[in-house]
């Protein structure tokens, strides 16, 4: 049910799609849906659950490779969120919505796929970074910098996929320089100080 539903909101749009055709596409009776998923709102926000699931573990499997430093755990994690967004661009519309969908009780799903896909990256990071020996100090500047590329991640892939003439590896590696030419500092404990440069 929540495959047939993935596929009429995305060609289709929330507001457009009817539970008749996502019933009748997924074989089953309207009732029925209603009864799995109480409301439209609530199907969208299970679609949206899944298809981040299924995001987070490409991710988690691309960026715990044995023997990658951690630039190249974040590299195969940005390369394997382009890679979902060009293979699976309908699920990535009901994770990150444009427009009215944006906000309010519809977002609800793809606000948690962000905290899920936030707290990944943080794990992540932790991992990576103490296997290399970070510092205390550096480690604890994690959780808001892992907000804050999961951020940068989902802008920019969704930049991409409004100029699909873009090369996919080209918008994923523009990403990583934005992010890891000043997170790769601040990971190893160097941050840039008012009036005093890198310290």
């Amino acid at each position: 049910m929540a495959s047939a539903a993935a596929e009429v909101f995305a060609e289709r749009g929330f507001a457009a799609a009817s539970m008749e055709e996502i019933a009748a596409r997924a074989g089953v009776t309207k009732p029925m849906l209603y009864a799995y998923f109480d409301s439209k709102e609530g199907l969208f926000a299970a679609c949206a659950v899944a298809a981040g699931a299924r995001l987070r573990q490409r991710v988690r499997t691309a960026a715990t490779r044995p023997g990658l430093g951690l630039d190249d755990r974040l590299w195969a994690g940005f390369q394997e969120v382009f890679a979902f967004v060009d293979e699976n661009r309908d699920a990535w519309q009901l994770l990150y919505p444009a427009g009215s969908l944006a906000s309010g009780s519809l977002a609800a799903g793809g606000a948690q796929a962000r905290e899920d896909m936030a707290e990944l990256l943080l794990e992540l990071l932790r991992t990576a970074a103490a296997e290399e020996g970070i510092s205390e100090q550096a480690l604890a500047q994690l959780e808001t910098m892992a907000h804050a590329v999961t951020g940068a991640t989902l802008a920019a892939a969704s930049w991409w996929l409004e100029h699909p003439d873009e090369p996919r590896d080209l918008a994923a590696l523009r990403l990583m320089n934005l992010v890891w030419m000043g997170f790769g500092e601040m990971v190893r404990g160097r941050a840039w100080l008012p009036g005093t440069g890198a310290t």
